[in-house]
């Protein structure tokens, strides 16, 4: 039988690793959906308002509205 702080030692563990674990794929994903949604803006800058009615021609894409503006 094993030793009940041997127990609470390994449960610690795998719960701290677990947190890490958890945050590292939480982290990843954020990434990866940031990097989707630039690529969405950018082809909705270059081709998808083009092919909405003309009065959204002049509209840009979200992420290029948060960019500052070059003077």
């Amino acid at each position: 039988m094993v030793a009940p702080e041997r127990m609470y030692w390994a449960w610690t563990v795998g719960a701290l690793w677990l947190l890490v674990w958890n945050a590292l794929v939480v982290w990843r994903f954020w990434r990866y959906m940031k990097e989707a949604a630039i690529k969405g803006d950018r082809h909705y800058d270059r081709v998808g308002k083009y092919d909405l009615p003309p009065e959204y021609a002049d509209s840009e894409s979200a992420t290029k509205a948060k960019r500052p503006r070059k003077r």
